[in-house]
């Protein structure tokens, strides 16, 4: 089996491959990560990349210590234990106060949609891209139970790849 690099000539590959390049410590393989999804508002923007069996989450936003810089910041997955096929990643809020919370993670590589409860009177469709999810949470969003939210992941047969629950924030 041999490595491919990852793409970069899509916009969440471009992304990805600016905040890897903007870490002061980035992963060995950064090359081989495959773009995931994207987010973006304004200046503030969290992009996944995946390999095989490793996920990271890269995000910029304005320097707090000057506005004119970017910031960067890496999140590596580093669970251990027993797989589960959707698990959502702990990436802080960025913006002013916290505004911008990423509700971002990964699912099987054959899943190609998402809805979730965030408790807004209906469902919410998640985005999905490359194994991975992604989304802003909507500022009204409240945990379904226990600070969690419920997920169903479907691939595009469709059949179901997960339905149960994972951590809201």
């Amino acid at each position: 089996m041999t490595d491919r690099p990852g793409d970069r000539s899509s916009p969440a590959g471009r992304a990805l491959g600016a905040c890897l390049a903007g870490v002061a410590r980035p992963p060995a393989d950064r090359d081989a990560y495959q773009p995931g999804i994207l987010l973006q508002d304004g200046e503030y923007r969290v992009v996944l990349g995946r390999t095989a069996g490793h996920a990271v989450v890269c995000t910029a936003e304005p320097d707090p210590n000057d506005p004119a810089k970017t910031s960067y910041k890496l999140y590596v997955d580093t669970f251990i234990g027993q797989s589960i096929p959707v698990r959502r990643l702990s990436v802080p809020a960025l913006g002013p106060g916290g505004t911008k919370v990423p509700f971002v993670g990964i699912v099987p590589p054959s899943g190609r949609s998402m809805v979730a409860d965030f408790s807004v009177g209906k469902a919410v469709n998640v985005p999905v891209a490359n194994g991975t999810f992604g989304m802003w949470l909507p500022a009204e969003a409240k945990p379904v139970w226990n600070g969690e939210t419920w997920v169903r992941t479907d691939d595009d047969r469709p059949a179901t790849l997960f339905n149960g629950y994972v951590p809201m924030k």
